[in-house]
């Protein structure tokens, strides 16, 4: 009697290539789970191994399958344990290869001499310091330091808060007061609106502040540039509900006349008075480029800095010959 039933070869050959899949990603997966940056990829692939172990153990192959499934199991145990404890410390490493960079720039500039230092950026409201923060520190260190005409290098560590500072200085006489120059720049900036003088001016004819403020800090909310404003790039300033009562009346008395934006006594814009302003914004035209209405934003946003900004360490590098 001739009988029709189901082909079981090729169903139990296809299991069987589960096994040895199975088996396959959990030795893979043993090699992988020591490299944290792709542990994630590796975890889901060893769950596939998991499943295609499953099917495999139902083959004559019962014991690789077994072995896969064991091999996928402790290297996604592992991979999960490398990735919550090793990883973090990796990154630590790559960090302190930053610090190693500032020791190696200490060592250069032992060929012209000059001072190094280490800064610390602290939030003033007890919050995390993020890298924002970090960037507009150094912002508003390179804005006060360039004026010294010296070769001035940054390095940060975004992670940690921390700015590395190098300057080149051959003589000691230069080297101190660069020193106080340095820890008089890490004092908190005060960004300020003021009525101006127009016969008081620096020899840049730059417009000196006459104490007559309109606005301080925190009448200032933030500040942004604008590319595709009608006339060309400007930036943009948000006030503060006191900011712009107070804005909208010193305009309302000053119109036709300038207003003196100054970073601590540095006069960064000094803007006319076109008419009355009565909104929570304000738009400063006449920037030459893109770039230099980002300059004058990043500027104003350096004196409205959230944080503290410490001296952690000083160090006077002697010229060696």
């Amino acid at each position: 009697m001739e009988n029709i039933q189901t082909n079981d070869l090729n169903l139990s050959k296809g299991k069987e290539n589960f096994a040895l899949a199975s088996f396959i990603i959990g030795c893979i997966g043993a090699v992988l789970m020591f490299v944290p940056i792709i542990n994630l990829i590796n975890i889901l692939a060893q769950m596939i191994g998991i499943i295609l172990g499953v099917f495999g153990r139902r083959s004559s192959k019962k014991k690789m399958a077994l072995a896969g499934i064991i091999l996928s199991s402790v290297s996604i145990l592992l991979s999960i344990a490398i990735t919550v404890w090793v990883f973090p410390k990796f990154v630590d490493v790559l960090e302190s290869l930053k610090n190693v960079s500032a020791i190696q720039s200490e060592k250069a500039l032992e060929m012209t001499g000059g001072l190094t230092a280490t800064l610390k950026i602290v939030s003033s409201a007890g919050t995390k310091v993020t890298e924002k923060d970090v960037e507009l520190a150094r912002i508003l260190l390179t804005s006060r330091l360039k004026l010294i005409e010296k070769q001035v290098s940054f390095k940060e560590d975004m992670k940690r808060g921390i700015i590395y500072i190098n300057i080149a200085a051959k003589s000691k006489e230069e080297q101190g007061k660069l020193k106080d120059i340095l820890i008089k720049a890490a004092t908190l900036p005060k960004i300020t609106f003021q009525e101006i003088d127009e016969n008081s001016v620096s020899s840049n004819e730059s417009p000196l502040p006459t104490g007559k403020i309109i606005l301080n800090d925190r009448d200032i909310k933030d500040a942004d540039s604008i590319a595709d404003y009608p006339g060309g790039p400007c930036v943009t300033i948000q006030f503060s509900e006191k900011g712009k009562r107070k804005f909208s009346e010193a305009t309302g008395r000053l119109i036709g006349k300038r207003i003196g934006i100054f970073l601590d006594d540095r006069c960064i814009s000094a803007p006319t008075v076109l008419e009355q302003s009565t909104t929570e914004s304000v738009v400063i035209n006449g920037q030459k480029s893109m770039e230099e209405a980002e300059g004058l934003a990043k500027d104003i946003r350096a004196g409205l800095v959230p944080y503290n900004i410490i001296v952690d360490s000083i160090k006077i590098v002697e010229r060696k010959n």
